[in-house]
Protein backbone atom coordinates (compact mmCIF):
# COMPACT_ATOMS: atom_id res chain seq x y z
CA UNK A 1 0.00 0.00 0.00
CA UNK A 2 1.21 3.37 -0.77
CA UNK A 3 -0.27 6.09 0.87
CA UNK A 4 0.97 10.01 -0.93
CA UNK A 5 -0.12 13.32 0.73
CA UNK A 6 0.20 17.08 0.45
CA UNK A 7 1.23 19.82 3.30
CA UNK A 8 0.41 22.95 2.95
CA UNK A 9 2.48 24.57 5.25
CA UNK A 10 6.16 24.91 6.03
CA UNK A 11 7.53 21.98 7.65
CA UNK A 12 9.78 22.76 10.69
CA UNK A 13 12.52 20.62 11.56
CA UNK A 14 12.06 19.02 14.96
CA UNK A 15 12.96 21.20 18.04
CA UNK A 16 15.23 19.93 20.60
CA UNK A 17 13.45 19.37 24.10
CA UNK A 18 13.10 22.05 26.15
CA UNK A 19 13.78 22.12 29.96
CA UNK A 20 11.10 24.33 31.73
CA UNK A 21 9.83 24.49 35.31
CA UNK A 22 7.84 21.36 35.08
CA UNK A 23 10.00 19.22 33.30
CA UNK A 24 11.03 19.09 29.67
CA UNK A 25 9.02 19.77 26.82
CA UNK A 26 8.74 20.01 23.38
CA UNK A 27 8.83 23.35 21.75
CA UNK A 28 4.99 24.31 20.56
CA UNK A 29 6.59 25.56 17.13
CA UNK A 30 7.61 21.88 16.58
CA UNK A 31 4.24 20.57 18.02
CA UNK A 32 1.91 22.94 15.70
CA UNK A 33 3.91 21.43 12.44
CA UNK A 34 3.61 17.57 14.10
CA UNK A 35 -0.30 18.63 14.26
CA UNK A 36 -1.06 19.58 10.90
CA UNK A 37 1.22 17.16 9.16
CA UNK A 38 -1.37 14.25 11.38
CA UNK A 39 -4.34 16.46 10.00
CA UNK A 40 -2.89 16.52 6.28
CA UNK A 41 -2.60 12.70 6.49
CA UNK A 42 -5.92 12.18 8.33
CA UNK A 43 -7.80 14.10 5.42
CA UNK A 44 -5.93 12.27 3.11
CA UNK A 45 -7.60 8.67 4.25
CA UNK A 46 -11.01 7.17 4.90
CA UNK A 47 -11.98 6.64 8.29
CA UNK A 48 -11.09 3.17 9.52
CA UNK A 49 -8.13 2.96 7.15
CA UNK A 50 -5.89 0.39 8.16
CA UNK A 51 -2.23 1.46 9.72
CA UNK A 52 0.63 1.00 7.71
CA UNK A 53 2.51 -2.06 8.44
CA UNK A 54 5.88 -3.95 7.72
CA UNK A 55 9.31 -1.77 6.75
CA UNK A 56 8.47 1.49 5.07
CA UNK A 57 9.92 3.88 1.89
CA UNK A 58 9.38 7.63 3.26
CA UNK A 59 9.86 9.83 0.35
CA UNK A 60 9.68 13.31 0.93
CA UNK A 61 9.39 16.63 -1.82
CA UNK A 62 10.12 19.75 0.61
CA UNK A 63 8.99 23.30 -0.11
CA UNK A 64 12.04 25.47 0.20
CA UNK A 65 12.19 26.07 3.76
CA UNK A 66 15.04 26.54 6.34
CA UNK A 67 16.69 23.79 8.44
CA UNK A 68 18.52 20.37 7.38
CA UNK A 69 16.56 17.91 5.85
CA UNK A 70 17.24 15.08 8.36
CA UNK A 71 15.35 17.46 10.94
CA UNK A 72 12.54 17.94 9.20
CA UNK A 73 11.77 13.95 8.50
CA UNK A 74 12.13 13.64 12.23
CA UNK A 75 9.16 16.06 12.19
CA UNK A 76 7.57 14.10 9.99
CA UNK A 77 7.97 10.46 11.12
CA UNK A 78 7.31 11.77 14.78
CA UNK A 79 4.71 13.50 13.39
CA UNK A 80 2.91 9.92 11.70
CA UNK A 81 3.95 8.05 15.22
CA UNK A 82 1.01 5.86 15.97
CA UNK A 83 -1.03 7.46 12.78
CA UNK A 84 -0.22 5.93 9.44
CA UNK A 85 2.11 3.41 11.26
CA UNK A 86 2.72 2.08 14.45
CA UNK A 87 6.48 3.06 15.20
CA UNK A 88 8.60 5.02 13.19
CA UNK A 89 11.30 2.17 13.44
CA UNK A 90 9.52 0.58 10.52
CA UNK A 91 10.62 3.54 7.96
CA UNK A 92 13.84 1.61 6.24
CA UNK A 93 14.43 3.69 3.30
CA UNK A 94 14.03 7.49 3.30
CA UNK A 95 14.22 9.95 0.42
CA UNK A 96 14.78 13.59 0.46
CA UNK A 97 14.20 16.53 -1.78
CA UNK A 98 14.05 20.48 -1.66
CA UNK A 99 12.58 21.49 -4.46
CA UNK A 100 10.57 24.67 -5.59
CA UNK A 101 7.15 23.59 -5.18
CA UNK A 102 4.98 25.70 -2.97
CA UNK A 103 3.72 22.61 -0.60
CA UNK A 104 5.55 19.43 0.37
CA UNK A 105 4.03 16.09 -0.56
CA UNK A 106 4.72 13.42 1.19
CA UNK A 107 4.48 9.55 0.16
CA UNK A 108 4.89 6.32 2.72
CA UNK A 109 5.39 2.72 0.90
CA UNK A 110 4.85 -0.54 2.40
CA UNK A 111 8.20 -2.11 1.38
CA UNK A 112 7.08 -5.67 0.94
CA UNK A 113 3.01 -6.88 0.21
CA UNK A 114 1.47 -7.71 4.19
CA UNK A 115 0.58 -11.37 4.15
CA UNK A 116 -2.88 -9.95 5.98
CA UNK A 117 -3.69 -7.83 3.14
CA UNK A 118 -3.18 -10.35 0.95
Amino acid sequence: MRVTFSVPFPIVPKGRPRKGKHGFYTPSRTTRCETGIALAYRSHQRPGSPMLVGPLRLSVWFAKGRGDLDNRIKTISDALNGIAYEDDRQIRELHAYETDQKVSTIEIEEMVKSAARG
